[in-house]
């Protein structure tokens, strides 16, 4: 009894010891929220094929108190200043991914500030609390003059019109699948070119206060739905159109045939499979086959 005593206080200590460095972070109602699902992903400023299956993020609210073109109708985004897109996948295990697709006609690098030249932000809060003191805030200009990233942890590529940038972040504090973190995405814009901010474009926060209140950031959900699964749903469903075109298919061709006449396919494929169905009825006999 005793032995079974001390295996219970010592599992019972491991959990208790394992519960402080792990977060409980549920939902906070009323946030903007986007979902994470779960990929592997390599950080080298090239967007791998998973993804295309991860929800676009439009970061399309123009700050107020951070764009000196905040109000002015007159400029348009992708012709103006800058749009950016950002989605969000994690590897179900403790590394949050964030890709960030920007266009910019206009790359900067004049500032004084950070803020001041073509800069990418990334705001975390582990807990989704509000606490200022726990948030994490990352930045990195596009000349990588100023950077607070990790090394190994985030790459940026020019691209014709823009950039790539991806990211990685240890988010094995949140406590797993079903879980939710703070987040906001942001991009400094200097659009003319003279060290100034013509535009800060940001997706929760809306009034430049990211850097020192998480109440303004959106939230991430950690997903169990892995991108394998739902790679495995888009087949499921290709094949079952393909299948119900193919029935209709069938199905006029054993009426063509039966008046005598002919039947029309999209491939050759699609040709054979009718033709064995059309074999499998014991009513229709062919008499001659032509393609």
């Amino acid at each position: 009894m005793k032995k079974i005593l001390a295996t219970l206080s010592t599992a019972a200590l491991l959990s208790s010891l394992l519960a402080v460095n792990t977060l409980a972070a549920p939902a906070v109602a009323g946030r903007k929220t986007c979902e994470a699902y779960i990929a592997d992903i390599t950080v080298d400023g090239k967007i791998d094929d998973a993804w295309k299956y991860a929800p676009t993020i439009s970061v399309d609210t123009v700050k107020e108190n951070a764009s000196s073109w905040f109000g002015d109708t007159s400029k348009v985004a992708g012709k103006d200043y800058a749009t950016m897109d950002a989605k969000v996948l994690w590897d179900g295990k403790s590394t949050l991914y964030i890709l960030y697709e920007i266009k910019d006609n206009t790359i900067a690098t004049v500032g004084g500030a950070f803020w001041e030249k073509d800069t990418v932000e990334v705001f975390l809060q582990l807990d989704n609390s509000n606490n200022n003191d726990t948030k994490i805030q990352k930045w990195l200009c596009v000349d990588k003059s100023e950077n607070t990233f990790d090394e190994g942890a985030y790459a940026l590529t020019r691209t014709t019109d823009g950039f790539i940038f991806e990211a990685a972040f240890d988010v094995s504090a949140v406590g797993g699948a079903g879980q939710y973190l703070g987040i906001d995405f942001q991009y400094d814009d200097d659009a003319e070119g003279n060290g100034v901010r013509n535009i800060c474009l940001g997706w929760s926060d809306d009034c430049d206060k990211a850097s020192s209140d998480p109440s303004v950031y959106g939230q991430c959900l950690l997903s169990d739905v892995t991108v394998a699964d739902l790679i495995a749903a888009e087949k499921a469903a290709a094949e079952a159109e393909t299948s119900a075109k193919t029935a209709d298919s069938t199905s006029l061709a054993l009426a063509a045939i039966a008046g005598g006449g002919y039947f029309n396919y999209n491939s050759f494929e699609e040709a054979l499979q009718i033709i064995v169905k059309i074999f499998a009825a014991d009513s229709i006999t062919i008499v001659n086959c032509r393609f």
